[in-house]
């Protein structure tokens, strides 16, 4: 669920991605708009998403990770303290 929320975030940030093969369908298709050109674009946009998906999913995995990182150490940490306490009371 947490991964999930994460890749909404991630999927919900402006992101800009330049190829070349996009470039080159996009400008065939505007010079000469037949059903080639625009099949080609669609192949291209759909490969544009593929990549955009990809990578949302890394972020969204990287971004968990580092989340699920940081509430370990402190957890780790306060658990410490609390033990910490626990002993000098007991002394």
């Amino acid at each position: 669920m947490i991964f999930l929320a994460a890749f909404v975030f991630v999927s919900l940030t402006p992101e800009f991605l330049h190829r070349h093969d996009f470039d080159r369908a996009f400008m065939a298709y505007y010079r000469n708009p037949t059903l080639e050109n625009s099949a080609a674009l669609r192949g291209q946009r759909r490969i544009n998403d593929c990549i955009n998906l990809s990578s949302n999913g890394v972020a969204a995995l990287a971004l968990t990770s580092c989340g699920y990182g940081i509430y370990g150490l402190i957890h780790s940490i306060s658990s410490g303290v609390k033990r910490a306490r626990a002993f000098r009371n007991q002394a």
